[in-house]
């Protein structure tokens, strides 16, 4: 898979957006949003959502790869993934 620059650009920019940081969980959208289950390294403590959508935006500015994902349900929509480590 490709990196998709653009893709990047517009992410670290929505992210940035607090209204643009919509997370759908629906039966015909579900997602695993839990960014307080993650430990951030840098404090010790739980991610929060602002800080979570922060450290996307981070990555996105910083050039961290994104690449796109095929989902199994809404197969309609064209989601994009991180690749860590």
């Amino acid at each position: 898979m490709e990196d998709l620059p653009s893709e990047r650009k517009e992410i670290a920019l929505l992210a940035r957006r607090k209204y643009a940081r919509f997370v759908p969980r629906t039966r015909e959208m579900p997602c695993d949003w839990r960014p307080t289950a993650v430990i951030n390294p840098e404090t010790g403590m739980p991610f929060t959502d602002a800080s979570a959508w922060n450290l996307i935006a981070d990555l996105a500015e910083s050039g961290h790869p994104v690449k796109e994902k095929i989902l199994d349900q809404p197969r309609e929509k064209r989601p994009l993934k991180w690749r860590s480590g």
